[in-house]
């Protein structure tokens, strides 16, 4: 596999592991632990976007490198 393979997988994942912080969250509205796994949430968002723009940098440097 490549760099970039492995990151999309990893990104892939870390969405899934989102939606189901989301699902916990609304499930635990009614006790204290829906503000954590909301800002659990946030910060998994906040890492998904800079691995997207590592993936995004990644991508074109080896589209430059195969010209």
């Amino acid at each position: 596999m490549s760099f970039t393979s492995d990151l999309r997988i990893v990104i892939k994942e870390l969405g899934e592991c989102m939606t189901m912080l989301h699902t916990l969250s609304n499930e635990a509205n009614d006790f204290d632990y829906s503000k954590p796994l909301n800002n659990a949430w946030h910060t998994l968002n906040d890492e998904r976007v800079k691995l997207n723009q590592v993936l995004d940098k990644a991508s074109k440097d080896i589209q430059i490198g195969n010209e």
